[in-house]
């Protein structure tokens, strides 16, 4: 495989998509009113997600009319927009694809319910991997005095890096962070601008092709496994909309839940037909989705208790002080 062109070619479908102002995959409608009637039986759904491969579900519900299924006229925006999409909850979207962060963030605000969830940190997940080629990082203390390339500077994977290090008795202050796009990983670790980084497939498979390249341990998860240790799952994506929403609408959250379901029951009973969907969706070369896991790491629902440990983890990484720290009670329509 061509390290450069696999990443510039998922680096170019994903910037692709960003500017899809309003990419309507399953032809849904353009009614500006939301989740009002479609049809005679179709509600309408406006939802914002982020193309990638643990958002497959989401197309292959919309591509294969699961969506219509259970009852929805779902019209999709895909893009990167994450931090501006729950400010537009109630007024360009219904739905809206979020990291724990961002809805840890926006929660009493916003006053936000989690209707659906996507990727999901466990112990074989691998999602936010610590990738390096120095042999003497072998755990969280060894990254004092080193340099991490981050693809974000704030969110769930510095808060936990900072959590791992802290929580390994070392100084997290002086560990240096430096903001490094994904697809510049593999040239910053071979110059030596970095120690190590903090990746994410399909980049990480990418980098693990070289030998002298290891994966150590998962940021995200090795963190939030220590804070909630007997949970085996938690959250790393989360569907989102307004708890008004939600309670308007109670049937199309059930019916967005079980749309996503059958997706990923689908794509689990037909790998290589789902491979090939995300690979002309995310115009990637073959090579690169085989290298993925696969079942992909993903849930169509998450819970209270998989999403507790991020809040915690924000408090104790001081990013939110914990009087403001949402409570996460009455916020899981759908899960009775």
């Amino acid at each position: 495989m061509n390290t450069s062109k696999s990443l510039a070619a998922f680096a170019g479908a994903v910037l692709a998509s960003a500017v899809l102002a309003a990419c309507s995959s399953s032809g849904g409608s353009d009614n500006a009113g939301g989740a009002s009637g479609a049809g005679p039986d179709l509600t309408n759904v406006r939802l914002a997600f982020t193309p990638g491969a643990t958002t497959l579900p989401v197309e292959l519900a919309l591509t294969k009319g699961f969506f219509k299924q259970h009852g929805l006229n779902v019209k999709d925006t895909q893009g990167l927009d994450l931090p501006t999409w729950a400010a537009g909850l109630d007024k360009q979207w219904d739905v809206a694809m979020e990291t724990p962060g961002i809805f840890v963030a926006a929660a009493n605000k916003l006053d936000l319910a989690v209707v659906g969830s996507g990727q999901i940190n466990s112990a074989n997940s691998w999602g936010n991997p610590v990738v390096t080629a120095d042999p003497n990082i072998k755990k969280p203390c060894d990254l004092a005095g080193k340099t991490v390339g981050v693809a974000t500077l704030t969110g769930s994977t510095p808060s936990g890096l900072q959590y791992s290090v802290t929580h390994d008795g070392c100084n997290w202050s002086k560990v240096k962070l430096v903001q490094v796009p994904f697809t510049s990983e593999a040239d910053q670790l071979k110059s030596g601008q970095v120690d190590a980084v903090v990746s994410s497939p399909p980049f990480s498979n990418v980098l693990l092709q070289n030998p002298d390249d290891h994966q150590v341990w998962d940021a995200q998860y090795e963190a939030l496994h220590a804070i909630a240790p007997t949970e085996p799952v938690t959250a790393s994506i989360v569907f989102t909309s307004t708890r008004k929403w939600a309670d308007a609408h109670p049937q199309a959250v059930v019916a967005f839940q079980k749309s996503l379901q059958q997706a990923i029951d689908w794509e689990n009973a037909n790998k290589d037909a789902a491979q090939q969907v995300m690979a002309d969706w995310l115009k990637l070369p073959l090579d690169v989705i085989h290298s993925l896991p696969w079942p992909l790491p993903v849930q169509a629902t998450i819970t209270k208790a998989q999403l507790q440990p991020v809040v915690d983890l924000y408090v104790a990484t001081g990013v939110i002080a914990k009087a403001d720290a949402p409570s996460l009670d009455n916020r899981f329509p759908g899960r009775s």
